[in-house]
């Protein structure tokens, strides 16, 4: 993306953010990633996992909802007991978001409107019926599986209201833009690349080689040296069907 979106979106993303990975037409990264030797992406893994958490079919996202989501994107993660997943697109001028409105609705969502002082929230919520055991009567729930707003141009879509309110407050607080160790990194990639993607190492560790046990190997042959690794920033300078090109920094700490 060009420098200056590629600086709006982040500074939309709050500092405490734990993941972020951006870059421009999200549909065309995903089938590149299919058509490559490795066969998976940042981007790919990253927005099947925003689906997972919204409870959406990523296989029919993939045929239905990507072709619409145009332009610039940014994914992001928040910390908490159940993290946030950010979903950032821009927006040119007259573009809605009423197909991934209408997606959702698909998809068993509930979709409504919420006023918020000078904006409106669209919310996405799934209603259910249970009982708590065998007799007692049978009560309706709600549950918000997302919500999404404009935000200086951008359609932010976050998978917590409480998450959402974040981004909302990074306008006039510190943003990842400004943190110190993204600034850092950043400030060694001579020009920006197609993608970036940023990794708070220390805190994602332990979930990622959960996923990945291949990284456990990696560790424990690096030591001690990835016992003091940091955040980790990737920028990615295009592929063919059996090269990647990028470059990485990686901040190393003393006391990780």
């Amino acid at each position: 993306p060009h420098a200056a979106a590629l600086t709006t979106a982040l500074d939309l993303l709050p500092e405490s953010t734990l993941f972020a990975t951006t870059g421009s037409d999200l549909a065309q990264r995903v089938a590149a990633s299919q058509r490559s030797l490795g066969g998976v992406s940042v981007a790919q893994r990253s927005f099947r996992a925003l689906l997972e958490s919204l409870s959406l079919s990523p296989d029919a996202a993939s045929t239905e909802l990507l072709p619409t989501l145009l332009g610039d994107y940014t994914l992001g993660l928040l910390p908490g007991t159940t993290p946030t997943w950010l979903f950032l697109t821009s927006l040119t001028e007259g573009q809605s978001w009423s197909a991934v409105d209408e997606f959702a609705k698909t998809q068993g969502i509930n979709v409504s409107q919420v006023p918020l002082g000078d904006r409106t929230l669209t919310t996405w919520t799934r209603v259910g019926v249970t009982r708590s055991n065998a007799q007692s009567p049978l009560s309706i729930t709600t549950q918000v599986v997302g919500v999404h707003t404009v935000v200086q141009g951008y359609q932010v879509l976050a998978t917590s209201l409480a998450g959402l309110e974040q981004v909302l407050q990074s306008v006039t607080t510190p943003s990842l833009l400004v943190q110190p160790a993204f600034e850092q990194l950043t400030e060694q990639f001579a020009q920006p690349g197609e993608a970036l993607t940023y990794v708070n190492w220390p805190a994602l560790a332990p979930t990622l080689m959960d996923q990945f046990p291949w990284l456990q190997a990696i560790a424990a042959a690096g030591q001690p040296l990835t016992g003091h690794i940091g955040a980790i920033t990737i920028s990615d300078y295009g592929s063919s069907e059996s090269l990647q090109q990028g470059s990485v920094a990686v901040r190393l700490v003393e006391d990780p």
